[in-house]
């Protein structure tokens, strides 16, 4: 875990923690800024698992390929929703950010094989789409998502008001190959119903981020800031989405 690319990620966090809010980003969330998600991390220490888990089940797959017997370690998760969110009075796209563990641990392990300081909590925030696991029996896809939105950034939106831009992506095809479906809202001011932050029964911590549609491609390229495939991809379908409108637009305007 002490190698290139865990060594790159310490050194390369280290910058975006001089400036919480780079390329033109804003916070969203009044009542869960950077400052409240990071609050009280501390003591940050690892262990085998060593009780069952609710959200992770560690598996042994056996099977035989071209006459050999084979093994495959996985690990069997939930499936999930994330959503692409675009404010239109804003021009700009909604990330969330919060401390995830496991990203900091890879960091916390190379400083540590490399004796180097423990690194800050900062450097387990990460960037992502909002998104929530299936895991309330009785519901479909669409309304865990649109309860996702709600809680995460706090815009109310229908499931009817949800566009699916991807039926079904694998978000980690070597380790859980747990699918995940992926919709795209068009939101504005007059959406939103509460400040977001995320729920306090599953003390979650989640700040609400606006994006300018002019940063994304910068956004991407930073290696500073730990952001997920999915994200990098929503970003992406999302502008793609609105020019494919503008040009719509453009072409109705030229027949009027």
């Amino acid at each position: 875990m002490s190698g290139s690319l865990a060594m790159r990620a310490l050194q390369s966090s280290a910058s975006s923690q001089e400036d919480f809010y780079k390329h033109g980003m804003r916070s969203l969330s009044p009542d869960s800024p950077v400052s409240h998600v990071l609050e009280g991390l501390c003591h940050f220490r690892e262990q085998p698992l060593t009780s069952p888990s609710q959200f992770v089940q560690p598996t042994s797959l056996l099977f035989q390929q071209a006459g050999r017997e084979r093994r495959w370690d996985a690990v069997q998760a939930h499936e999930s929703v994330a959503a692409v969110l675009y404010n239109s009075q804003l021009n700009a796209f909604i990330v969330v950010r919060q401390f995830r563990p496991a990203i900091y641990a890879v960091r916390w392990r190379a400083a540590k094989a490399a004796r180097l300081p423990e690194p800050p909590p900062a450097a387990g925030l990460s960037y992502e789409l909002c998104a929530g696991i299936l895991d309330k029996p009785g519901k479909s896809a669409e309304q865990v998502c649109c309860e996702e939105i709600l809680e995460e950034v706090g815009y109310r939106v229908s499931p009817q008001q949800l566009v699916c831009c991807a039926g079904s992506v694998i978000s980690s095809a070597g380790i859980t190959g747990a699918p995940q479906a992926v919709f795209f809202a068009q939101v504005d001011e007059s959406m939103r119903a509460c400040a977001g932050g995320g729920t306090m029964a599953a003390s979650e911590r989640v700040e609400a981020l606006s994006l300018p549609v002019s940063a994304v491609d910068a956004f991407i390229a930073d290696a500073s800031l730990a952001k997920t495939p999915g994200l990098c991809f929503g970003l992406l379908w999302g502008r793609q989405w609105l020019l494919l409108q503008q040009q719509q637009q453009q072409q109705i305007s030229q027949r009027t």
